[in-house]
């Protein structure tokens, strides 16, 4: 034990990841008796573990439902990089991925992994965890979000979130740990923020489209279909003149009028969403 910095710390198999978060809880059990003298009495309970894995770029490594082996390396014991420090790992679920894109300040293009603990988690010492790749980091800029194939003009900021609400178990074979194995269904949201007066957008409420997010200047997210569901945040500022600007919120539409949609990665020639059986 001691005092160390976060400087060195990684996650196998990962590159430019900007940090790393766990949180291990427990449920134990209380109870009160005549044997307690009026006090509380406690039983350890189960115990689970989640976290996060904030990295840049704007093509995920894992998807929501991915099952891998994670190893987070915290520090070097020496503060010299690849060398013997604290590990934690486990096995983990991803259960949410959210990629945001900034053009009106130009931040490089990140994303957030949540996941779960399948099982349980080890803190033991070991070999450095390092990222040996050479990152590449892109901001936004040069590229453009599309739906039907057509410009959408003056846009801020983008998030989409994809999720899948997985399923925990825990039974006599779980030691005790909370055990996790991929739930259906997967369902995405995007919020798309742009500068618009007219309170008009280039779908109808309720109506269905094609969103591409592009994150270099020739790969891009496919999201097929996005359902718009609301415009919020116009304001009309008069005191400040405020440029008026609006969010389109979308919900992934998975059938429309008859059509199977799609979800596909940055640069791949096959759809994440819908799975070859």
């Amino acid at each position: 034990m001691g005092v160390f910095t976060g400087q060195l710390g990684a996650v196998n198999g990962m590159t430019n990841v900007r940090n790393w978060t766990i949180e291990e809880v427990s449920d134990p059990k209380s109870l009160a008796s005549s044997a307690t003298r009026r006090g509380m009495m406690r039983k350890a309970g189960i115990k689970s573990w989640t976290g996060s894995i904030s990295l840049y770029g704007g093509k995920p490594p894992s998807m929501p439902g991915d099952i891998s082996s994670f190893v987070g390396y915290r520090n070097s014991t020496t503060d010299v990089r690849n060398t013997t420090g604290i590990r934690s790992s486990g096995s983990i679920i991803i259960d949410s991925v959210q990629i945001s894109w900034n053009w009106n300040t130009a931040e490089i293009i990140s994303q957030v992994l949540n996941f779960s603990g399948d099982g349980a988690l080890v803190h033991a010492s070991g070999l450095g965890v390092i990222d040996a790749t050479v990152g590449v980091a892109e901001t936004p800029l040069g590229t453009n979000v599309m739906i039907d194939s057509a410009i959408l003009p003056d846009v801020l900021t983008a998030q989409l979130t994809i999720n899948v609400a997985n399923q925990a178990f825990v039974s006599s074979s779980t030691s005790g740990w909370t055990g996790r194995k991929r739930g259906a269904p997967f369902d995405f949201q995007l919020a798309i923020t742009q500068y618009n007066e007219s309170g008009l957008a280039p779908v109808n409420i309720g109506s269905d489209c094609i969103v591409n997010l592009y994150t270099n200047a020739s790969q891009f997210w496919i999201l097929k279909w996005c359902q718009l569901q609301s415009i919020t945040g116009v304001t009309v500022d008069i005191e400040s003149a405020a440029i008026i600007q609006q969010t389109l919120n979308f919900n992934m539409q998975g059938i429309s009028a008859s059509t199977l949609g799609q979800i596909r990665l940055p640069g791949e020639v096959s759809d994440w969403w819908p799975a070859t059986p």
